[in-house]
């Protein structure tokens, strides 16, 4: 008996013809804001040879722009942009009122969204807007506010009133309800405006839109920004993503961006306390006993620098703290001759000239290098005190022992206290304390 036989299955489209199928169904079907990069110059000189070939009168023009196809007709706005001739940016702007279509409108609103300062775009889109029938006009979304005012630059202005007016605490649904595409001119000029006077809860519940508008910041509107923010500490961990954003858009103080460089240096020193608790919060990710004593007291830490991996030293003007990541239940104080004398020792051992340059300086360094050393290595041989004996016994020490762990804390706290001058003892200077640690969260 023959064996059935057995049919082949159909050999599946070559890769590049279903690709290739692909991008043409893409490219005859992407959403509007998609469309204002997709083109290429070719195509646009094509239209804009087109245009400048029609014969007769502005009459004419609108009866041959119906012959355009539709793809072409797509790529009027950023043919606007290739041209200063009065005349063909007169006849490029007549073909877009003649096909005026909801559609068309949509491309122009994502169009004028980029360029929304430029007054080919800005007038183009006017006159599109105006040639609407009553009919189409009724399927297209409003353009906001709402105010019946005109669109054109001062429309940030106006939806920012509007947004401020009608105590909008987030955003983007806002922008979402309107059609503000996030990634544009325009809606980095209503987010700059926005966040140059909100709450310290504008910029927690808003994180996502602050980020986003970092990257394109002028100097003029990012000081104004930087100012709003920056008006208090940032040190707690809700912060931490703006000032991750602010660091990835603009960088740090010293980078040279323009939006620092009007921004004062008692303001620039607020971000600069955030990337110094930032690496005592990273030293000590695996040591929240440690870290719950230590965060009171970063207010108040002017230098920091990585030794190693493992080890950080936290300057604090008159004296200085070490700790050892790989020693958890203590850290080592020393006042600032007994540092300088370590600093000496380690001038003569194996410290590169850019690690020891950094010593004093109120900024944070490069990472430090991969290895690990033992603290005791490297320490000074001073004679250590515990720090428990100094609180009960009221005596001065040039290097102390810091025991963190349970009881040690209390001695370790009121030790530190001591040494910053913010005491529980004193009405002013303890008010000094808890200002500074208010701040933190």
């Amino acid at each position: 008996m023959n064996a059935p036989t057995v049919s082949a299955p159909a050999a599946p489209a070559a890769l590049p013809s279903f690709f290739s199928a692909l991008q043409k169904v893409r490219d005859r079907f992407l959403l509007p804001p998609e469309q204002v990069d997709r083109y290429s110059a070719d195509e646009v000189d094509e239209l804009l040879a087109g245009v400048q070939a029609l014969r007769g009168g502005p009459a004419a023009w609108k009866r041959n722009a119906m012959l355009i196809p539709r793809r072409q007709v797509s790529l009027l706005f950023p043919a606007l942009l290739r041209t200063e001739d009065a005349e063909l940016i007169e006849r490029l702007q007549l073909v877009l009122e003649a096909r005026a279509t909801p559609s068309l409108h949509a491309l122009g609103w994502a169009h004028f969204q980029h360029g929304y300062e430029d007054a080919r775009i800005v007038t183009a889109f006017q006159r599109l807007h105006a040639a609407l029938s009553p009919k189409d006009a009724k399927r297209v979304p409003p353009i906001p506010p709402g105010d019946g005012g005109p669109v054109d630059c001062s429309l940030s202005q106006r939806i920012y009133e509007k947004i401020k007016e009608s105590r909008i605490s987030e955003v983007d649904p806002y922008f979402a309800q309107y059609g503000i595409l996030p990634d544009t001119a325009f809606a980095r000029a209503i987010l700059t405006l926005f966040f140059s006077t909100c709450p310290d809860e504008g910029f927690v519940r808003n994180e996502d839109a602050f980020v986003r508008m970092l990257p394109g910041l002028d100097a003029d509107g990012g000081f104004l920004v930087m100012a709003q923010y920056l008006k208090e500490h940032r040190i707690g961990t809700r912060y931490r993503t703006l000032n991750e954003g602010i660091l990835a858009g603009i960088g740090p103080p010293d980078s040279g961006h323009a939006v620092w460089s009007k921004v004062p240096e008692k303001t620039r020193a607020k971000f600069w306390k955030w990337m110094v608790a930032r690496a005592v919060e990273d030293h000590l990710a695996d040591n929240p006993r440690k870290f719950g004593l230590l965060v009171r007291y970063i207010p108040y830490i002017e230098t920091v620098r990585q030794l190693y991996e493992n080890i950080l030293v936290m300057g604090f003007g008159a004296f200085y703290l070490v700790d050892d990541r790989l020693a958890p239940g203590t850290t080592y104080f020393y006042d600032k001759a007994a540092y300088e004398l370590w600093a000496e020792s380690m001038e003569n051992s194996e410290m590169t000239e850019e690690e020891l340059e950094q010593y004093g300086k109120p900024s944070v360094p490069a990472p430090s290098p991969t290895e690990k050393a033992p603290l005791d290595e490297i320490l000074p041989s001073l004679p250590v005190q515990a720090a428990k004996r100094i609180v009960m016994e009221a005596f001065k020490a040039s290097a102390v022992l810091i025991d963190c762990r349970e009881v040690g804390l209390l001695f370790a706290r009121d030790f530190l206290d001591d040494a910053l001058g913010i005491s529980r003892r004193g009405k002013e200077s303890a008010a000094r304390a808890g200002g500074a640690a208010s701040r933190l969260f």
